[in-house]
């Protein structure tokens, strides 16, 4: 999942139901865990007892925030 770190209410509401179909298809959610789309998409494939997978092309000694 990739999208905006300043969404809005139809990209949150959109994430919410695409990440949900995923995970009930027995899609893993993959994304950069940012704030925004990605967030949305990790915390939505969790609530609904999905697998989510957070890729941070920086390491973690160097966090953007």
């Amino acid at each position: 999942m990739v999208g905006s770190r300043y969404n809005d209410f139809y990209g949150e509401k959109w994430a919410q139901i695409f990440s949900q179909e995923l995970v009930l298809h027995k899609f893993t959610i993959t994304s950069g865990l940012a704030i925004g789309i990605d967030g949305i998409s990790h915390k939505t494939a969790l609530k609904h007892d999905g697998i989510t997978v957070a890729v941070l092309g920086s390491g973690l000694n160097k966090l953007s925030y």
